[in-house]
């Protein structure tokens, strides 16, 4: 995924799981519980603060994917990423919202839809004539 200088680089959500698959560290800027409820795998839930200090021990040649509920609201994490030196800073395009893949939850990782809560397999019923 080619990278725009100086700014984080809006990827859809394919670019975004090839981010996954090649070990891009993930951050999320949703409120503790809508982390805790779901999230991309192997995300880490990150606020400004505890950004601020994690960031000392990361590489900054690692890509680093950030996503947050709607599209926009990561927008200023990426910027200070970007402002920090980190060379290739991604921002999901759309956010969670746009999002359709793995989505790690309490219960383990489901499929997620776009634009939608968790999907879940609907639960299959026999009925018989006989009665």
């Amino acid at each position: 995924v080619p990278v725009t200088p100086g700014t984080g680089t809006r990827v859809d959500p394919a670019q975004a799981r090839t981010l996954l698959e090649v070990g891009a560290k993930i951050v999320d800027t949703r409120d503790a519980a809508a982390y805790q409820a779901g999230h991309l795998p192997g995300a880490r839930h990150l606020d400004t603060g505890g950004l601020r200090q994690d960031v000392n021990y990361w590489s900054h040649k690692y890509l680093v994917l950030v996503y947050s509920e709607r599209e926009g609201n990561s927008d200023s994490i990426a910027q200070w990423l970007v402002d920090q030196q980190f060379e290739a800073v991604y921002v999901l395009d759309g956010g969670v919202e746009a999002w359709s893949g793995p989505w790690e939850t309490p219960q383990g990782v489901v499929t997620k839809a776009p634009s939608g809560p968790v999907q879940q397999m609907p639960t299959m019923y026999e009925f018989s004539d006989a009665g």
